[in-house]
């Protein structure tokens, strides 16, 4: 009797060990197998998000194609000026020899208080460029007049 009692016993112990080697077999699988899953969630996720971006990129560029300079320049230059707190300034950087036409059109304009004026020789004489922290935009001087003489109150 003792003897079937110690041939249970182990059998019970062993029956134990198989129960806990199958069930750390399974969760290997199933983390191997999970593991793969994630990978390839990852790889869609970042192949989607690349789908996105040139689609977003593709919009954009059709966008501004399709939209005139002027057009164009009015809504970044209103951006700006929407955008913009009492002490946070663009930049609207000219050559020096167009520096007194501009500034004169500027101190006459209801971007004043937005922009400050900024020689630059490197620019060429009929090119500014507007720029604050978050980028630059490049225009001619006849195309800024033009593009904003709409938007300008009459005097």
């Amino acid at each position: 009797r003792q003897q079937a009692e110690q041939i249970l016993v182990l059998e019970q112990e062993k029956a134990e060990r198989q129960h806990q080697q199958a069930l750390a077999q399974f969760w290997e699988t199933a983390n191997a197998f999970l593991g793969e899953l994630q990978m390839q969630r990852d790889a869609l996720q970042q192949q989607a998000m690349v789908a996105v971006e040139e689609l977003l990129s593709l919009a954009l560029r059709q966008l501004l194609d399709e939209t005139p300079l002027a057009e164009r320049a009015r809504a970044l230059v209103r951006n700006l000026a929407a955008s913009q707190l009492n002490e946070a300034v663009a930049t609207l950087s000219v050559h020096p020899d167009m520096a007194e036409p501009v500034a004169e059109w500027l101190a006459e304009s209801r971007f004043a208080e937005h922009w400050q004026l900024k020689r630059d020789a490197t620019l060429a004489p009929e090119n500014l460029r507007l720029s604050d922290a978050n980028g630059a935009f490049d225009i001619d001087w006849t195309t800024l007049r033009n593009g904003l003489a709409g938007d300008e109150p009459s005097a």
